[in-house]
C-alpha cells in the first residue's frame, strides 16, 4: 500500500530548476496597488427654517401662542441683554436671555386685530 502511495504523490512533487526565479513573501501593498481614497461626498443641506420663510408669512401660524425662544423659527436678528465689558451683544443663536422666559412674539398687530374680529362677532349685541 505505501508503494501506491508514492506512486500516487511522486508526480505532484516537483522540485525547482535554476531557471526559475525565487519568490519572495510580499506581507504589505505596494504603494501603486493602494486603493483610491473615498470620494466625499457632501450631503444635501436643506437651509435653515429661518432663511426658507417668506417675508409677507402668516406669524400667526409660525408663531401661534407664547413660547419659548427658538431662533431658527424667527428670521429676525432679535438681541435681548447687556453684553459684557468687551465683549460683542450675543446674536440669537447664542442668547439664553431670550430663552429664560416666554415671550410675547405671538402678539403682532395682524394677530391681534384677527383675534379682536373673532372676538366681536362672539360677543356682538
Amino acid at each position: 500500500m505505501s508503494s501506491i502511495l508514492y506512486l500516487l504523490v511522486l508526480p505532484v512533487l516537483s522540485f525547482a530548476s535554476d531557471d526559475e526565479e525565487f519568490r519572495t513573501l510580499e506581507l504589505g501593498i505596494k504603494k501603486q496597488e493602494r486603493r483610491a481614497a473615498r470620494i466625499m461626498r457632501t450631503p444635501n443641506i436643506v437651509p435653515p427654517r429661518y432663511k426658507r420663510q417668506k417675508i409677507d408669512q402668516d406669524w400667526g401660524s409660525v408663531w401661534p401662542a407664547a413660547r419659548t425662544f427658538h431662533p431658527a423659527t424667527v428670521p429676525l436678528p432679535v438681541r435681548q441683554g447687556y453684553p459684557a465689558e468687551g465683549q460683542p451683544i450675543p446674536d440669537k443663536w447664542g442668547n439664553a436671555e431670550l430663552m429664560k422666559i416666554p415671550n410675547f412674539l405671538h402678539l403682532t398687530p395682524p394677530v391681534i386685530k384677527r383675534q379682536c374680529e373673532v372676538l366681536k362677532s362672539m360677543y356682538q349685541l
